[in-house]
């Protein structure tokens, strides 16, 4: 049994469990798996190098929007605790990804 430690999203109160994301991932109904990664698709930062070189932004902002470490997006959940069977609410952080 694989125990999780999350805070609650309401209150101040730790949960321990041993639920997952996978159940919830793995719904076909609700998610599909893709054929290719999205990440060569974005291609973000030579986009903002042509926009500089023609000189429709400054440096500053280009350096500004620019990313250096591009992370992909991570997928967490909270716990509902004041739903019967204590479902998770997926979250999505896109802190670090290119279109952060």
């Amino acid at each position: 049994m694989d125990v999780v430690i999350l805070p609650a999203p309401k209150g101040r109160v730790t949960v321990v469990m041993d639920k997952k994301m996978d159940s919830l991932v793995n719904d076909k109904q609700t998610y599909a798996p893709l054929k290719r990664s999205p990440s060569p698709a974005i291609r973000l930062n030579g986009k903002l190098l042509d926009l500089k070189k023609t000189g429709t932004i400054d440096i500053q902002l280009y350096y500004r929007l620019r990313c250096r470490v591009p992370q992909s997006a991570k997928l967490y959940g909270l716990p509902k605790l004041h739903k019967p069977d204590i479902p998770m609410r997926p979250v999505v952080s896109f802190c670090g990804s290119p279109t952060y």
